[in-house]
């Protein structure tokens, strides 16, 4: 459920990525370097990035992180994507969703993103994490994912540079076996790291050329989104109970497997962040002619 973020969130995912225990270096090349470590009762390893942009101020890229109209822009994969509202002035819950490659079915997300700018020259960060809306169920034509945690931890880098930090820990739901994403969750990273600076450098031009100047994870006026009750955002027999909230959202919650029909995918419980859930982990008979232009199907 949606849960108004903590200083203990967002020190959590700067543990995250200054830790380096448990994880192993998948690449290193350049400027960039890619980690992944595997996490207790989930079948999805998590992944971690750091590159350096030396030519782009983490200021622009945070910008470019937050602003939904330069997304449209620069996000290819990108097919729909809506500010559902707002929490409060560093809380909004938005739907996205992407395209993948054939055959494989669309991917569509329900998130709630929290964010903190600690101020000139220091660290600014952003969650996202996927959570329940009461008007977004999943819908045909759409495999609803689950995303455990999205972070960015930008540090700025002397003189006009910055160096960004990913983390990443995702169920892209379906018929995927578990195998095949971690292989390809590595590699994906990097290329989604080169669309980002690409897009980093030509932002400023962009925004200067906009009626609308709106910065609205900047300034509160320029919000035009409607303010959500985070009641929205939480499943029928949730409650604002902190002994049950989680403390932070890296961590799969466990519980008890259920059974899940088999369907086209549509039908999955999007609401799970735990493996035993999983579609997946149901399926545990894997062969690779079994999977081979099976998938979503």
């Amino acid at each position: 459920m949606a849960r108004i973020a903590e200083d203990n969130d967002f020190d959590q995912l700067k543990k995250l990525v200054d830790e380096s225990d448990g994880w192993t270096m998948e690449l290193d090349k350049s400027d960039t370097k890619v980690w992944t470590r595997p996490i207790d009762g989930c079948s999805f390893q998590m992944v971690k990035i750091q590159t350096v942009f030396p030519d782009i101020s983490s200021e622009t890229l945070y910008d470019v992180l937050h602003d939904p109209d330069y997304r449209k822009v620069w996000d290819t994969h990108m097919l729909e994507s809506l500010e559902i509202g707002l929490l409060n002035v560093n809380n909004d819950v938005g739907y996205y969703a992407m395209q993948c490659p054939p055959p494989l079915r669309p991917r569509d997300f329900v998130l709630q993103r929290s964010w903190l700018d600690t101020g000139p020259n220091g660290e600014q960060m952003l969650i996202s994490r996927s959570v329940p809306h009461k008007d977004f169920p999943p819908k045909k034509g759409y495999v609803r994912a689950f995303t455990h945690i999205t972070g960015f931890l930008l540090r700025p880098r002397a003189p006009t540079g910055c160096v960004l930090n990913y983390v990443a820990q995702c169920d892209p739901c379906g018929k995927l076996p578990p195998w095949l994403v971690n292989k390809v969750t590595h590699t994906l990273g990097p290329r989604m790291i080169k669309d980002l600076r690409k897009a980093s450098l030509g932002y400023v031009n962009w925004k200067q050329s906009q009626v609308h100047f709106r910065k609205p994870w900047r300034y509160p006026e320029d919000i035009t989104v409607p303010r959500i009750l985070i009641e929205d955002c939480w499943e029928s027999g949730d409650t604002n109970d902190s002994t049950t909230t989680p403390s932070t959202p890296v961590t799969p919650v466990k519980s008890k497997p259920k059974k899940i029909p088999e369907s086209n995918g549509n039908n999955i419980n999007s609401n799970s962040n735990s493996a035993s859930n999983s579609p997946i982990t149901v399926q545990k008979k894997p062969t690779k002619k079994k999977f081979k232009f099976k998938f979503d199907k």
